[in-house]
């Protein structure tokens, strides 16, 4: 293992252990998608990020502010957790329906490079 592969096993370690509701360890591999997923998924994405073991919340409504504002270590869990309930609020689209799974590991490579390239 590299040295910048064992940071991010550590980091995601540290960010599990740290919060259960928003983070947590294993594979990629979930079909149909679920919760599960979308914390697995948070972990790869706040691994690389240096600046989320700072303040990392405990619990999901520990990352909500007083003026209801998520804390970007959740941001990504409660888009996914909108996508799981099939997206209410949202207008019905003519076409085919969007794959989650994809949609959710595009959001995570996006925010992940965009942390990146404003830090």
């Amino acid at each position: 293992m590299t040295s910048p592969e064992v940071g991010y096993r550590v980091r995601g370690e540290k960010l599990a252990f740290a919060s259960k509701e928003l983070f947590e360890i294993g594979a990629l591999d979930s079909d149909p998608i679920d919760m599960s997923f979308v914390r697995r998924l948070n972990t790869v994405m706040a691994r690389r990020r240096l600046d989320m073991e700072k303040k990392c919340p405990g619990t999901l409504i520990d990352a909500i502010s007083d003026k209801g504002t998520l804390k970007k270590q959740a941001e990504l869990v409660v888009f996914g957790q909108w996508l799981i309930t099939g997206s209410p609020g949202a207008k019905p689209r003519p076409g085919k329906k969007p794959d989650p799974t994809k949609m959710l590991k595009c959001i995570a490579a996006i925010m992940a490079e965009i942390a990146w390239a404003t830090s």
